[in-house]
């Protein structure tokens, strides 16, 4: 059904500075990449070397983004 969250996805956010925010944003757009993508990248690194298993969610049902669904 249209607008259903996947179960298994729960909700973060953060405060940064917005002088980061910008420079992210910047980033993303020259790299034509949508900023979440950006920004759990760099967890999803971070997971690695902390030791750990970043449990990932492409194939969800509920995905209705294009690389999702290949």
């Amino acid at each position: 059904m249209p607008g259903q969250r996947d179960p298994n996805k729960k909700y973060l956010s953060l405060w940064i500075e917005k002088g980061n925010t910008e420079r992210l944003r910047e980033y993303a757009k020259k790299h034509n990449r949508p900023l979440k993508d950006l920004i759990e990248e760099a967890i999803k690194d971070k997971c690695v070397e902390w030791g750990i298993d970043y449990q990932d969610y492409k194939d969800s049902k509920y995905s209705n983004r294009k690389e999702h669904k290949e």
